[in-house]
């Protein structure tokens, strides 16, 4: 890897038997802190320090990603004359496996219970998406709650119940309250029409309901020595 142009302090040295750029850092602190002055040298040299490690880790990736794009551009399979990239034939095969399944995999699944076909490199099936309560795009459980919290005021009356226990002290000043929205319980209620769909889409929630979804999975492919390593 090149030197960082940014160390004006680099000189070069054998580390271990190992060519290297050695950085002296634009100030030392003493080994024992003292006073605040060497505290707040050493707070200088550790920003220096962190800031090295930042160029380093940049110069880093940049190499990895150079290296990746070589590698994957140096690849190409050819299908009937042309040439495409690994990545590019894996969304072509994936997109001819999804628009077969749309097309024709009902037909062979009529008779099998397992809802899916074993083939020798892999299968191909229908797998049941049970309905569930999720949180809307963009929106987060916390958001749900706070909703939920400024619409019946759950923190305020569990503070109640507590004052009441405890006296004058309320429970925040013992307890960090973490709420969990339960999906499980919303998806119960929704089910027994104790909750209808407006009122959650309310809330930043909504259902996704039961639904099949397509799926294949290719087997592990054995490599031989002819493949790419």
């Amino acid at each position: 890897m090149s030197r960082s142009p940014a160390s004006r302090w680099a000189s070069r040295f054998k580390v271990n038997g190992k060519e290297a750029d050695v950085l002296t850092p634009p100030v030392q602190s003493p080994a024992k802190l003292k006073s605040l002055f060497d505290v707040d040298q050493a707070l200088h040299e550790l920003s220096w320090v962190r800031h090295e490690q930042r160029k380093i880790d940049a110069a880093i990736q940049q190499e990895i990603d150079k290296l990746k794009g070589e590698r994957q551009s140096k690849y190409q399979v050819m299908i009937n004359g042309s040439e495409s990239s690994l990545a590019e034939r894996q969304s072509s095969l994936q997109q001819s496996l999804t628009t077969w399944c749309n097309h024709y995999l009902d037909g062979h699944l009529e008779t099998e219970p397992k809802k899916r076909l074993d083939l020798p490199h892999g299968r191909v099936g229908q797998r049941t998406l049970p309905l569930a309560i999720e949180c809307s795009e963009g929106v987060k459980p916390k958001d749900v709650f706070d909703k939920l919290d400024r619409k019946c005021g759950f923190r305020e009356k569990i503070n109640e119940i507590a004052a009441k226990v405890i006296g004058r002290f309320t429970l925040g000043m013992f307890v960090e309250f973490k709420p969990a929205l339960s999906m499980v319980g919303l998806r119960n209620a929704f089910k027994a029409q104790r909750v209808d769909e407006k009122t959650l889409n309310t809330f930043g929630l909504s259902v996704r309901k039961e639904s099949e979804e397509i799926f294949f999975d290719s087997a592990e492919y054995q490599t031989d020595a002819n493949s790419p390593g």
